[in-house]
C-alpha cells in the first residue's frame, strides 16, 4: 500500500504535468491561430493578384474586341461610300427626285 504522503505527492505531480500540458495546448492553439491568420492573408492576397490579372486580360480583350468592331464599322461605312461614289449620276439624281417627291407628299 501506498502511503499517504506518496499518494499526495502523486496527485501534485499529475497536476503539475497536467498544468505543463495545458501550458502547451495554449501555446499550440495560439501557434496554429497565428498560423492560420497568416495563411488566410496569403490566400486573400493571391486572389487579390489573380483577380487583378483577371481584371486586366478583361480589359484588354474588351478594347481589342472594340477596335475590331469600330474597325468593322468603318469598312462597311467606306464600302458604303465607294458604292455611292460608283452609282450614275442619273441614278443619283433619279434618287434625289423620289425623296423629294416624298416629301412634298407628306407636306400637302
Amino acid at each position: 500500500m501506498q502511503t499517504g504522503e506518496n499518494i499526495i505527492s502523486r496527485i501534485i505531480d499529475l497536476d503539475v504535468r497536467a498544468e505543463s500540458i495545458r501550458v502547451q495546448a495554449g501555446e499550440e492553439a495560439v501557434r496554429i491561430q497565428s498560423e492560420a491568420v497568416r495563411e488566410a492573408e496569403e490566400q486573400k492576397q493571391s486572389l487579390e493578384i489573380q483577380t487583378a490579372e483577371r481584371v486586366k486580360l478583361l480589359a484588354a480583350e474588351a478594347a481589342r474586341k472594340r477596335t475590331q468592331e469600330v474597325d468593322k464599322v468603318k469598312k462597311e461605312y467606306a464600302n458604303q461610300v465607294e458604292g455611292i461614289r460608283t452609282i450614275s449620276s442619273e441614278k443619283k439624281d433619279r434618287a434625289a427626285l423620289i425623296v423629294l417627291s416624298g416629301m412634298r407628299g407628306r407636306s400637302e
